[in-house]
């Protein structure tokens, strides 16, 4: 059971080691808990597609202070962010919506929040190598769910891979 309600799972690998969250759920166990948008934001010039900054607002717990003085130091070389949401209704139970694993992320800023009495970690980033992205959608009669995915974007080369 998630911490919190409509929440994402969201986990942040620096230098390709996992920063533990506090989440308990059995497919995101030690992930972080919080809140994301859906959606992926881009803007189209005349070199290419080019994606917004992200940001997350992560539960603060004893486990995500880790992330804060990753923050504060500095000094890696290669963050991996996933957001998972989620969905629960006639199709499956807790069913992934949509996974989005942001590579060579940077680090924009970062502020703290307080929302219904729990401390959150708001969290802005950009990415510039890839972007993968799957999602699971109703197919056409509202039976099942079709998979779309994973689109791989790769965004010094702009192609798909």
């Amino acid at each position: 059971m998630s911490k919190l309600n409509n929440c994402q799972f969201i986990e942040v690998k620096i230098d390709n080691k996992a920063v533990a969250g506090s989440s308990e759920e059995s497919a995101y166990k030690n992930w972080m808990e919080g809140y994301a948008s859906p959606g992926l934001e881009t803007l189209s010039g005349p070199d290419g597609i080019f994606f917004t900054d992200v940001q997350t607002s992560i539960l603060v717990t004893k486990e995500t202070s880790k992330l804060y003085e990753n923050y504060l130091q500095r000094g890696h070389k290669e963050i991996t962010i996933t957001i998972v949401h989620r969905g629960s209704d006639k199709y499956e139970k807790n069913y992934e919506i949509q996974r989005t694993v942001f590579n060579t992320c940077n680090f924009l800023g970062l502020k703290f929040a307080q929302h219904d009495e729990k401390l959150f970690m708001v969290l802005s980033f950009t990415f510039e190598g890839t972007v993968e992205v799957t999602f699971n959608v109703p197919n056409a009669d509202e039976t099942s769910l079709d998979k779309i995915g994973p689109i791989k974007y790769d965004i010094p080369q702009k192609k798909i891979l």
